[in-house]
């Protein structure tokens, strides 16, 4: 038998052993051939999740054997029995059965949830069957200011593919968004992309409708997911139906698909032909290597080596590109690393999403330290009550219970707490389900029976955390004297103390550890969301009117009526603002030494008023001015970055030097703007330019005020109608886009804070378990020193030494394992915070504090207790 297909050691082992003698064989054998067919049909994975299942449904009277010194009983009363005594103990410990409750159901529901994240974010792109075969070709462009990361030029794809005998098929892609209508009277702005025809034979996005054996193969084909024929048509039957893309291009629905998966790089829920792109709107980009913006995605036959043919790659493309625009080297990603590991590439509609895999590693570290603090707590608390049971133990040996029945019913204890922590824990997802999606911004979390394998899983995680819980009672005091039971003398000894403190010190390194990291994390969103980046973000509404040629032609007039509107103080034009994702293009400057210098800066096109709206700094030179007609595209501003790529120490040095941009424009440097951040705080300043260009403007950015934003906003709707009625009312606001940038950061942000803020719950629910133990064993000896004249502070000082010494030390070793883990996540910013000592100090009080407010708790309790009743039984 092959090993992936042997049923799991631990659960076979556990079955054979708890399985009647007589039963045993025929069973094993259904389970093993129950196991092997699911292996075939759902994986091994979830094979083995639902064998521990099976074997667990298994334990039934009628079927479990006999044990030693019981077998004249009746096995289902000795059964009822047991769990007629687990409730009656459970009851008559209700503080500590609560504690245990939520604290281990509060952390396997934190493990749900974060595991389904980690899953979700591991599974990118592995939906298509040829996953492992798809590769996409990107290039990184030398240039003087470093590596400019791009995806592919559109004949890339063609050439590589006829010349390389290991790529089957490519499928290109284009990312844009259009106005598209359905009617005349309806029109909606819409992301879509342009693919080649082959794009559903590399990929898997199956086609639920076509009309034509080969979708896309015509310029005017468009293919529709569900939910946009719904949304345009009303119905997935719309085969043939026309759509209007910009008010002037109709295309064609020749196919319906499913919708793609959240979990892809790229979405989409329109696909155009690239023939519409390649042969009617833009020829020339069919045959320009230097057009980037495609991504091309390569079918190959078996994984190649992925250096050699990088290098064989470079080395064709070399042939067809002209060095002077740089040096290209070209490589191949797989297709399921793209997501986690791959730099972001593309411009202005054309980037892909990407995640972080460290972020995956944190989060899935810090949903493992909070089910182990809970773990911890229950075999913490567990082993501290046991010792209260010495007495009813020491009776049931005296009437002759044998040591198996003791062991099975310490056992039975903490496995049934621990199978009830584990429902309520089910329950609560269903519950939170859609609070977590709706947390995490993605629909992770979806029907509990969509993750049967997690579910089998955690469960198994549970029993084993039960049976930790009950293995040290179980020996201990199934194995002690009863007369020592019967006379109150029964001690956990050194080795249960070494193993509480243990554990203690473990879940409060963990809480110190989570608090320090996460003030770490808040600290560095607070200081992107904060920073001085140079222009004035505030109180700046973004309209875009999409290339409308009735607003770009009438600039002045339309400016004239937005400012007439009440609350509207300033307007400009322009193909960008900061904090969006702009286009980059080649310059021609002369450099400090003389000769010209080829670098790529990303570009802006604004108007005359545009770094004035936007308080932008002029630190050489001048401004744009409306009066020189020499400044319209024969003009350009640098910022400080671009004045250094050149070589030049100062800004004012490269003023008046010429310009050259797409052998299209040439003019003069006029000005120097001073550096602004106009990209993420995760990314380093880059050389920017700012050109006057009325042809590129697609943006109108509006200061506006008022108490009342809303009325300003419908003021504007109401006005957009005169001069751009064929544009949908679209907006936004350029802080709030700015910190849409860190969406991603702000999610994880606020899930590391809930769970650390769990992380310290549990921690100091288990103290509190804890210390009352503690404060109960100790009643006698609190008892005779209050008689003695003890005060209550001399209390506190006796009951919260220890513990205190276990939080000082979890503290000081968690400060450097927490500082490195922090240093290393802040280096993937370029701007970022420095770790300040005062973290740590902040963590560490925190802990501290509610520490002592918890055992002070119990000192306040058990000093206003009579001592008498303490000493009653002596």
């Amino acid at each position: 038998m092959n090993k992936s297909t042997q049923p799991p050691k631990l659960p076979l082992l556990f079955f054979r052993w708890f399985c009647h003698p007589d039963y045993r064989e025929d069973i094993e054998g259904d389970l093993t051939e129950r196991f092997e067919m699911r292996v075939e049909e759902k994986g091994a994975f979830a094979a083995k999740a639902l064998f521990w299942l099976e074997v667990l449904k298994l334990l039934r009277p009628d079927i479990v054997r006999p044990f030693e010194g019981a077998k004249r009983l009746d096995h289902y009363g000795m059964l009822k029995n047991h769990i007629k005594i687990t409730l009656r103990y459970l009851k008559s410990h209700k503080a500590f059965t609560f504690i245990n409750l939520v604290g281990l159901t509060t952390g396997i529901l934190v493990c749900f949830f974060a595991l389904l994240f980690v899953e979700f974010e591991l599974s990118y792109d592995k939906y298509h069957e040829n996953s492992e075969h798809i590769y996409r070709l990107v290039t990184d462009v030398q240039t003087p200011n470093g590596a400019r990361l791009e995806s592919s030029a559109p004949p890339m794809a063609p050439a590589v593919t006829a010349n390389f005998p290991a790529v089957t098929d490519y499928a290109r892609v284009f990312l844009d968004y259009m106005i598209v209508q359905s009617d005349p009277e309806t029109f909606m702005r819409e992301d879509l992309a342009y693919a080649d025809a082959s794009v559903f034979s590399v990929f898997t996005l199956p086609l639920v409708a076509s009309n034509s054996a080969t979708v896309l193969d015509a310029p005017y084909d468009a293919v529709l997911s569900e939910t946009a024929a719904v949304k345009y048509f009303g119905t997935t039957d719309c085969l043939g139906k026309q759509l209007t893309l910009d008010g002037s291009t109709n295309v064609y629905v020749v196919g319906v698909m499913k919708d793609m998966p959240y979990n892809s790089h790229f979405r989409t829920d329109i696909f155009l032909s690239m023939k519409l792109l390649t042969e009617v709107w833009n020829p020339g980009i069919k045959s320009n290597w230097h057009a980037f913006g495609t991504y091309t995605y390569l079918l190959l036959q078996n994984k190649p080596n992925i250096a050699s043919l990088n290098k064989e790659l470079t080395s064709f493309v070399a042939q067809h590109v002209d060095a002077e625009k740089g040096s290209y080297s070209i490589s191949i990603e797989p297709l399921t690393e793209l997501y986690l590991h791959a730099e972001a590439r593309g411009f202005r509609t054309g980037s892909s999403v990407t995640g972080s895999i460290n972020n995956v590693y944190i989060l899935a570290i810090v949903a493992l330290l909070v089910l182990s603090i809970a773990g911890f707590n229950f075999v913490n608390l567990s082993t501290a009550l046991s010792l209260n049971r010495a007495k009813e133990i020491s009776v049931r040996k005296v009437l002759g219970a044998a040591k198996r029945q003791l062991l099975f019913q310490f056992l039975a204890d903490a496995v049934f707490l621990s199978l009830v922590a584990f429902t309520l824990a089910l329950a609560m997802f269903v519950l939170f389900s859609p609070f977590f999606n709706q947390l995490v911004g993605k629909p992770i979390s979806t029907n509990i029976f969509n993750h049967l394998g997690f579910v089998g899983s955690l469960l198994a995680l549970t029993m084993g955390v039960g049976l930790l819980a009950g293995i040290y009672p179980a020996f201990f005091l199934s194995g002690f004297d009863p007369v020592s039971g019967l006379k109150g003398k029964v001690k956990s000894g050194s080795h249960g103390h070494s193993i509480r403190k243990s554990l203690v010190v473990a879940q409060f390194f963990f809480s110190v550890m989570l608090i320090a990291s996460t003030l770490g994390v808040y600290r560095q969103l607070h200081f992107m969301q904060n920073k001085d980046l140079g222009y004035s973000k505030d109180q700046k509404l973004v309209l875009d009117f999409y290339f409308d040629e009735n607003i770009r032609d009438n600039e002045k007039t339309v400016k004239q009526e937005l400012l007439a509107v009440p609350g509207v103080t300033a307007v400009s034009m322009s193909s960008c603002v900061p904090g969006n994702i702009d286009r980059r293009y080649n310059l021609l400057i002369p450099g400090a030494d003389g000769n010209i210098t080829s670098y790529v800066s990303d570009f802006y096109r604004v108007d005359f008023d545009f770094i004035n709206q936007y308080k932008m700094e002029i630190v050489a030179g001048r401004g744009f001015q409306e009066e020189l007609q020499s400044d319209i595209t024969g003009a350009v501003i640098l910022n400080e970055t671009a004045a250094r790529t050149l070589g030049y120490s100062s800004p004012a040095e490269v003023v008046g030097k010429s310009f050259e941009q797409q052998n299209r424009y040439k003019g003069t440097v006029i000005g120097v703007v001073k550096d602004f951040h106009f990209k993420s705080l995760k990314e380093k300043i880059t050389p920017l330019a700012l050109q006057i260009d009325p042809s590129r403007y697609t943006l109108l950015t509006l200061d506006v005020s008022g108490n009342n934003m809303h009325d300003v906003v419908d003021r504007l709707e109401d006005k957009w109608v005169d001069f751009g009625p064929k544009r949908p009312f679209s907006y936004y606001f350029a802080d709030q886009a700015y910190q849409a940038q860190y969406q991603a950061e702000d999610h994880f942000g606020k899930l590391v804070l809930i769970f650390a803020s769990i992380a310290l719950m549990l921690s100091v629910l288990g103290l509190l378990g804890l210390s009352a133990l503690d404060t109960q064993q100790r009643a006698k000896e609190i008892g005779i020193r209050k008689i003695l004249g003890a005060s209550p502070s001399s209390l506190l000082g006796l009951l919260s030494k220890d513990f205190l010494l276990l939080v000082l030390v979890a503290s000081a070793l968690a400060v450097p394992v927490s500082f490195f883990g922090l240093s290393s996540w802040l280096e993937g910013f370029a701007y970022r915070i420095d770790v300040a000592w005062w973290l740590f100090a902040i963590a560490t009080s925190v802990v501290v504090i509610l520490s002592v407010v918890i055992i002070a708790s119990q000192v306040v309790k058990a000093a206003l207790a009579n001592p008498i009743h303490a000493l009653r039984d002596e």
